[in-house]
């Protein structure tokens, strides 16, 4: 190995593959299959000489224009490219989870409640946290630090057993019949299962995304029932009637834009 290092500085060795596999007593298949017994995941090798396994990967053209290190890398795992922009930006938060574990455990020690809790955790962490003179006054204005032009909707799909209901509140719950099993707010699934029959064609994905569903009518109240604050368009509005739902606990209206659907994807 030390001779292959040494070979590697020299820039006039011009060693080839097969000599390398030569000296370090491999074939090609052995050779690729070493390799892969590292990786967990699908990664791009570029075919290189022996001589340039110090040289980082390049374009020629833009470090001709950008004059600086370059390493760059074939992104195959969007969420591995996702989580490594985040940890670059968040460097300045390192030790804020150490932080607020302690003021938790302070809050535990008191009689706070949940909503107190959350209160105190938030300032901390606003407190403590390193932001820019923009980012600053933006906080003091109140001005949003991102617009979206697009609303998101999120359909859970874990197995049923794994999906979390959110439980009535307590005022409708003492208006229900004691033995009522109605007690979960209708989620997605519920809504689609009562659609109008008028809707029997759409499908899931559709009705999560093309449409709204209120507990009133609202035939021409395009603002209110998208969440967007798009232009409205009266005849975009009134070529869907609000239809009502089987179980009468609502009504049904399409929206002018759509939503865009997230999910978890197993």
């Amino acid at each position: 190995m030390k001779q292959l290092e040494k070979i590697s500085k020299d820039k006039d060795n011009s060693l080839t593959f097969e000599e390398f596999l030569e000296h370090v007593n491999m074939n090609e298949e052995e050779y690729i299959k070493m390799i892969r017994s590292e990786f967990k995941k699908a990664k791009v090798f570029l075919k290189r000489a022996p001589t340039g396994i110090r040289i980082n990967v390049h374009n020629p053209m833009i470090m001709s224009l950008h004059k600086a290190n370059m390493d760059i890398q074939f992104i195959l795992d969007p969420y591995a490219y996702l989580a490594y922009c985040v940890s670059y930006i968040n460097k300045s938060e390192n030790g804020m989870s150490k932080l607020l574990r302690e003021a938790l455990n302070e809050l535990k020690r008191g009689n706070n409640t949940d909503k107190e809790r959350l209160r105190v955790l938030a300032n901390k962490f606003l407190n403590s946290s390193e932001i820019s003179a923009q980012e600053a006054v933006y906080h003091i204005l109140s001005i949003p630090l991102s617009i979206n032009s697009r609303s998101t909707i999120f359909i859970n799909t874990n197995r049923p057993e794994n999906r979390i209901s959110i439980v009535k509140s307590d005022e409708i719950l003492q208006k229900l019949d004691p033995d009522s099993k109605d007690i979960f707010v209708q989620g997605l699934i519920d809504m689609y299962v009562n659609r109008s029959d008028e809707m029997k064609n759409v499908c899931f994905a559709d009705f999560t995304s093309l449409y709204n569903v209120t507990k009133r009518i609202a035939y021409n109240d395009g603002i209110a029932e998208n969440s967007d604050d798009e232009e409205v368009i009266d005849n975009e509005i009134d070529e869907f009637n609000p239809l009502k739902m089987k179980n009468s606990k609502g009504w049904i209206k399409r929206r002018t834009k759509q939503k865009i659907i997230r999910f978890r994807n197993f």
